[in-house]
């Protein structure tokens, strides 16, 4: 293991944020995050994510080969996010982006809550003006 810790509330931090994965010590996620140019303007993406945390307790302990040991000492739920985002941009006249997002996450022992299961939806539709693309159009 080249990096390990536990669940903290406070901690070193970088830019105001704590260190550290925020999946925990235990956690592991999965991502597929594919894109496909339909046009020289237009293009489509997917992304699928799986995210499991544990909420275990570890405790260091003195000895063996390396100096210290990490045990559980408890078994807690582990909380699941199933995540799919699925999105299309579109530009027109070199300047205006059009996008459309939409996704959809499922979580299971939300919180580490056996048995909370929580449905999340996202939407998005963005229009943005390239300002400087506008002004050097000419």
């Amino acid at each position: 293991i080249a990096y390990r810790h536990g669940r903290f509330a406070t901690g070193w931090t970088l830019n105001g944020r704590i260190m550290g994965d925020n999946l925990g010590p235990t956690g592991d996620a999965v991502y597929l995050d594919v894109s496909y140019q339909i046009a020289p303007t237009m293009r489509a993406a997917f992304l699928f994510a799986f995210e499991a945390r544990d909420n275990d307790l570890f405790r260091n302990t003195r000895g063996g080969q390396s100096g210290a040991n990490v045990i559980r000492i408890d078994d807690r739920p582990t909380e699941h996010r199933y995540r799919f985002v699925g999105s299309f941009e579109k530009r027109f006249w070199d300047y205006f982006d059009l996008t459309f997002r939409a996704g959809y996450e499922a979580v299971e022992k939300y919180q580490f809550v056996a048995g909370d299961t929580r449905h999340n939806f996202l939407g998005e539709f963005l229009l943005r003006w390239n300002v400087e693309d506008w002004l050097r159009r000419s």
